[in-house]
This record gives structure tokens, sequence and C-alpha cells, in this order.
């Protein structure tokens, strides 16, 4: 095998082999929260990367509705986050809400066999093109309401995140089951 074009001298390591490094270790650092996103209820259940922004997924956004949206995430600046890590005495941070739209998020996913349990996770799909939004893509967890199937079921819903992240527009109604 012998060196790389890099310089770098893989030895005699199989092709495709990743040689182990030592990452060291980083304290973890609580970053303390403000506003809704502090309360307990949020259940913030996943975080996830858009841009510069961090999307902070809450189990039930429902509970934060107002008029004209269904439910909020919240989000954190990049460095806004950086700034906090590095004073020494910072001040908690709040969260902007980022509104959703769509259809009612519980009576979307409830139902005769099922009964919505919160979002569990999220992932982003950006840098599509003109034409075509950024896009997030959700898990939901369901608990059966039938005594008889005490089992869980989960779905995958999808959403166009608008400029700006002014918002993010569900599409409540082509879940499907995962």
């Amino acid at each position: 095998n012998g060196p790389r074009e890099d310089g770098r001298d893989i030895g005699d390591k199989p092709l495709g082999a990743v040689a182990a490094q030592d990452a060291g270790e980083t304290e973890v650092q609580f970053i303390e929260l403000a506003g809704p996103a502090a309360d307990r209820n949020a259940e913030l259940s996943s975080l996830v990367w858009y841009g510069d922004w961090l999307l902070l997924i809450t189990e039930n956004p429902f509970i934060y509705a107002s008029d004209g949206d269904v439910g909020k995430f919240y989000a954190l600046e990049k460095d806004d986050i950086l700034d906090y890590l590095a004073a020494d005495a910072p001040e908690p941070l709040e969260p902007r809400p980022v509104p959703l739209y769509g259809s009612d998020i519980v009576d979307a996913v409830g139902g005769y066999a099922v009964a919505f349990d919160g979002f569990e996770s999220a992932a982003v799909q950006t840098g599509l093109g003109y034409f075509v939004d950024d896009r997030i893509f959700l898990t939901i967890e369901a608990d059966t309401v039938s005594a008889a199937d005490p089992s869980m079921r989960a779905y995958l819903v999808s959403g166009a995140i608008m400029p700006g992240l002014s918002g993010i527009q569900l599409d409540m109604e082509s879940f499907i089951e995962i």
C-alpha cells in the first residue's frame, strides 16, 4: 500500500481501513436556557443543526401553539452558543421560537389505533437548489390505544423550512409509518 498522495503512509493496512485516533475528552458544559424552552414541559427531545442555528425540537410543540401556528420548536444561534461557552459567567440563553404550520399535529397522528406521543428525532436536508425548500424530517412516537396491543408505533413526517428560519411548514397529511 505505501504512502498516499498526501504523504501519509498507511503501511500494510487494508485499503478502506480507518485508524482509530484518540479524540481526547472534552468536559461537558451545560447551557442554561431561559424562556419557554427552559420549561421542563418543553421536553427537548432532539437537537439538529440548520446552518448556523441549533434547532431544539420540543417533544410536544402543540403546547406552545398560538394564533396562526400549530406549535413551536426553538432555535439558538451558533455564535451565541460559542459566546456563552467562552464567558466566565454567562447569562442564560433564550432560544427564539420557530413556529410550526400545518394541520393539527395531535389530530393528524391520533385516531382509532394510535395517539400522538411526541417528536423524537430530527434531521435536516439543505442545499437542494433553487425552487426547492430546505427540508426537515422528524420521527413521531405514538402509543397504541388498545389494551390488547400495548406496542408503540413510529412515523416519519417531513416539513419545508421557511426562509430565514421564520417557520416550518409540516406536511402532516403524508406521514408514513416506519
